[in-house]
């Protein structure tokens, strides 16, 4: 939408959001823009989960079409259809629980965001389901992620399997934004030690192989949750977030990350 001329504007397919034969994913939640890993200068990834909870069949955990959060790269000036075969795929491994509450576990597979001669991926994505789940339980993203401290954070929402119980559950996911894999550092305190390290990194079985990562996600303790609230703390050591359940509110402290913190900019109107 470049040109003075309303007539002469145009568009093209950025991506088709799809999974095997079940047909396209619907995008009911308002995706995020941020600036590709290699600089804004080649273009923006847009981020974006897919799901609905809309229609009175959705309302099931069962018979539901698998659903993803996937990361596409815009080169803006350049008209480009991605397509998912381009696109890195991260897999969640599964749950752990620890010290009460539940985590789960992504992969971390390279991601090539290489511009010369040809880019060798244009984006990244996963599966909303569990490695060897029989189920994918009706999971889905209805709500807007956010992206922060170079991580990409979301909630994901599963129905109740009782129509007689209300709410249902989630699970607050945060990924590295640049891979959809494992974040760098934990962003949970796992072992509760008032530090964000290594000694929160668990462990998971996948196909007889042991693998340690930094968990990338937080089973909600109060049902559904839309987007979270995030608060920094005053020495900017932790930050909270928020988040409003079917069942009350909720809270979530973490790592607040090593990027930039706090205020980074100002205009002053007159």
């Amino acid at each position: 939408l470049t040109n003075t001329s309303p007539s002469s504007w145009t568009s093209s397919v950025l991506f088709t959001a799809s999974f095997a034969t079940a047909g396209d994913q619907p995008i009911t939640a308002q995706p995020i823009v941020g600036a590709h890993p290699t600089g804004l200068q080649n273009g923006v990834i847009v981020y974006f989960g897919t799901g609905m909870y809309l229609q009175p069949t959705d309302n099931s955990t069962t018979n539901q079409v698998t659903q993803s959060f996937y990361a596409i790269w815009d080169k803006l000036g350049t008209a480009t259809t991605v397509a998912k075969s381009q696109l890195v795929q991260q897999q969640i491994y599964g749950a752990v629980s620890s010290g009460g509450s539940n985590f789960r576990l992504v992969s971390s597979n390279p991601i090539n965001w290489s511009t010369t001669p040809s880019p060798q991926n244009l984006g990244w994505y996963f599966n909303l389901i569990e490695n060897n789940a029989s189920s994918n339980n009706g999971e889905r993203v209805v709500s807007q992620p956010i992206l922060r401290n170079n991580n990409i954070i979301f909630s994901t929402l599963i129905p109740s399997a009782n129509v007689c119980v209300p709410g249902g559950s989630s699970w607050l996911m945060e990924v590295n934004a640049a891979s959809g894999g494992s974040p760098t550092l934990s962003p949970f305190d796992v072992n509760k030690d008032g530090q964000f390290d290594t000694a929160d990194y668990l462990s998971i079985t996948i196909s007889g192989k042991t693998v340690t990562v930094a968990p990338s996600g937080v089973q909600s303790s109060v049902g559904m949750t839309g987007t979270p609230a995030v608060f920094l703390s005053p020495d900017k050591s932790t930050e909270t977030k928020v988040l409003s359940g079917a069942q009350g509110l909720g809270t979530v402290t973490e790592n607040p990350g090593t990027g930039p913190a706090g205020r980074q900019n100002w205009r002053q109107l007159f």
